[in-house]
């Protein structure tokens, strides 16, 4: 196996920008591509992805295990344990890492947090999702790139992207000057960026869903999130299971069950 990587520029910062971790999420090519076409202000701009490229091909997340819950493992056989460890040797002596996945969900230009770094207000998203890792349902996350990056002395972050898409160019253009901002520190940073714990809730059947609510909006318990239906004879409304901010909901579309059909945040700052 062997991680693709492209190089542009020369010199500090090296910035890696990763891609495709996962193998059905294709929102980073789309800003890798840009990325490549414009350049970079100043230092070494590193391209790496689709790092999980046998899932790509194949618009699965994985092929063994979630490649993303797999570190640190020296020791491990599985195809995903052996492409972390090449994973790392890329990017360990990285100045800045910036991880980038995508949501099955309508969601605002979002940076996930384990470790709060300064970057995150210079490359300036619209929320941090920040995850509390001494919660138990979060205990997933003790095994992800970006914190054991961040444990070892690697400045990074994790930037969440709506599907392809729903991309606007906006949001386009803002992820790349905010990923230049990161490396020159041109403008200042951010100090109003809200942020988030954030609950998911499951479909409890496949079906097309119906939003009802657009994203970012309160919602109160037992209020309206869409519709989900089976059949012209089989339907639910989804309610809010509690109350919060819909963080992320799914768009018009055909959902399996037990996958996230929308999600909701408790401010914290």
């Amino acid at each position: 196996m062997s991680i693709p990587v492209q190089t542009i520029g020369e010199g500090a910062p090296h910035v890696a920008i990763l891609g495709g971790i996962h193998g059905d999420e294709r929102s980073s090519l789309l800003i890798q591509h840009v990325l490549e076409e414009r350049g970079v202000p100043e230092g070494s701009l590193h391209l790496v992805g689709p790092v999980n490229e046998a899932a790509w091909r194949n618009d699965t997340r994985y092929i063994d295990e979630d490649l993303n819950r797999t570190f640190p493992d020296p020791d491990g056989s599985t195809y995903e344990s052996r492409l972390g460890r090449e994973l790392v040797d890329i990017v360990e002596d990285m100045d800045i890492v910036i991880d980038m996945h995508t949501f099955r969900m309508t969601t605002k230009l979002t940076v996930v947090q384990t470790k709060r770094t300064e970057l995150v207000k210079y490359f300036g998203p619209d929320i941090v999702w920040h995850i509390n890792r001494d919660e138990d349902h979060n205990d997933e996350f003790e095994r992800t790139l970006g914190l054991n990056l961040a444990l070892n002395g690697t400045d990074n972050f994790v930037v969440e992207l709506p599907p392809v898409e729903e991309i606007s160019q906006q949001m386009v253009d803002r992820c790349i000057n905010g990923v230049y901002n990161v490396i020159t520190k041109g403008h200042p940073p951010r100090k109003d960026i809200p942020e988030y714990t954030r609950f998911k809730f499951q479909a409890p059947f496949s079906g097309i869903f119906m939003p009802d609510h657009d994203i970012m909006t309160g919602v109160k318990e037992e209020e309206r999130i869409g519709t989900l239906f089976s059949s012209t004879t089989h339907s639910e409304v989804i309610r809010a299971e509690e109350q919060g901010v819909l963080m992320q909901r799914r768009h018009q579309s055909w959902i399996e069950r037990g996958e996230t059909i929308y999600a909701l945040g408790e401010r914290i700052n």
